[in-house]
């Protein structure tokens, strides 16, 4: 009857809250906690962006590359999910993701490494596929962030502070690459080969050091 109904939309809103929100915005949103930002004490973040969206061949335009970018985009999500990361938001051909938010992981930030190393195979995929040439970028850091949802009537979660700026700011060179911190480095270093570690200026946050994932390059570590 009509309670089953009810129950039966109750489901629905739930799902569609996990769908579109991390666990803690969703949660906000359950228990009406709307402009109730939350501080994270330790959470690893990636920023992935994803060059050669836009230099699609054959004039497809606009239509084609937001059709591949939401392919792409699904494709992470699963990934996300296999390795025990939540996918924040996408903004543009951008994908933020953290680990430890939700659950506390005492291994978020390996996961999150492995999470990075799907992505860079799942680009090449999308890339020998379809013939294109997609690079994706990811910088990785970990530390305190805080979380929150933005907007009044549409909700978009958003994690901010300066673990996500420096995470964010993180450019490559234009090979795929995923560069971590030292916060990063110093936590998975006995299970991730890393190349030599290099200085480089990040927008607004000043000198940092950084170091390549050595064996996310198609055959093994950078020259």
């Amino acid at each position: 009857g009509n309670r089953d109904r009810m129950q039966e939309q109750v489901r629905e809103t739930e799902r569609l809250l996990s769908s579109l929100l991390p666990g803690p915005g969703a949660a906000q949103v359950r228990e009406g906690r709307q402009d109730e930002p939350q501080a994270f004490a330790d959470v690893t973040v990636a920023f992935v962006n994803l060059i050669g969206l836009d230099a699609r061949s054959g004039g497809e335009g606009e239509s084609a590359s937001l059709t591949l970018l939401s392919d792409i985009v699904a494709a992470f999500d699963e990934a996300a999910e296999e390795h025990g990361v939540e996918k924040v938001r996408t903004i543009g051909s951008s994908y933020l993701a953290a680990s430890g938010l939700s659950v506390e992981r005492p291994d978020h930030t390996a996961r999150m490494v492995a999470f990075a190393r799907e992505v860079v195979r799942i680009v090449g995929r999308f890339n020998a596929e379809r013939g294109l040439h997609i690079v994706a970028e990811i910088g990785i850091n970990a530390g305190p962030v805080t979380g929150g949802l933005v907007g009044r009537r549409r909700f978009i979660y958003d994690l901010w502070g300066d673990t996500v700026r420096l995470a964010r700011g993180i450019e490559s060179d234009g090979k795929t690459s995923i560069q971590v911190t030292r916060a990063v480095r110093d936590r998975v270093r006995d299970e991730v080969a890393f190349g030599p570690s290099f200085r480089t200026t990040v927008r607004d946050m000043g000198e940092v050091e950084l170091w390549p994932v050595a064996d996310d390059a198609p055959g093994g570590a950078p020259a």
